[in-house]
């Protein structure tokens, strides 16, 4: 589960990809930094039809056939296990992946994960970058009224690893999450779907670093 992210600025995002020295992006929008980025917010992605753009998305699938640009709790994340066998998901796993930029992301640890009491909050982020990147899916939305292309995204899960089962003790979910070397290939149409599925096996304790807070600025 991920349920809050740090988002990085439109110019931190530029100055990070351009230090990667691999791709070169553009934006259509400014946009500045957000510490305790919450689902239906925009949220930074790349996606398989415009890889070379980074842009804002609204975090929270919104099904094309839906009346309004409005989505609903169970669409901020995609469990790995259902992307196949969800209606939401379904039409999206082939041909609509993105890649979900952020600094890091949020879990609450509970002394009693039961009774939810006793909270901690970690901050966790992929381990030697600055920047964190996650496999998602993306839809698009047409206002009819308008005419206007609205796009939304979902971050997919995994089940956790060592450290997050510690970490998030009550779902014990985390972040499909994708590595500097390999993100585009996520969204490369050119690459196997079944190839790409592989990129988002559950990662190692050592790639993520995570650190307790008091609290979310």
């Amino acid at each position: 589960m991920c349920g809050r992210a740090e988002r990085p600025s439109s110019r931190e995002i530029m100055l990070e990809m351009k230090a990667l020295g691999q791709y070169e992006f553009k934006l259509n929008e400014e946009f500045p930094e957000h510490k305790n980025l919450a689902p239906s917010l925009g949220i930074p992605v790349i996606t398989q039809n415009e890889p070379d753009l980074v842009k804002l998305a609204h975090w929270g699938v919104i099904p094309s056939y839906s009346k309004e640009f409005k989505s609903s709790y169970s669409t901020f994340n995609a469990k790995c296990e259902n992307l196949y066998t969800l209606n939401t998901w379904k039409p999206l796993i082939e041909k609509k992946h993105c890649v979900v930029v952020v600094k890091s992301f949020y879990e609450w640890n509970y002394d009693d994960p039961i009774k939810k009491l006793g909270k901690h909050i970690y901050r966790i982020h992929s381990a030697g970058s600055s920047l964190t990147f996650m496999a998602g899916l993306y839809e698009s939305w047409v206002d009819k009224s308008t005419g206007e292309i609205k796009q939304s995204a979902t971050i997919i899960t995994n089940p956790a690893n060592e450290l997050m089962a510690r970490i998030h003790n009550t779902k014990e979910r985390m972040p499909a999450f994708l590595s500097v070397n390999n993100f585009m290939d996520w969204i490369n149409p050119e690459i196997d779907i079944a190839q790409r599925i592989k990129l988002i096996e559950p990662v190692r304790n050592e790639f993520l670093e995570a650190v307790e807070i008091e609290g979310i600025g």
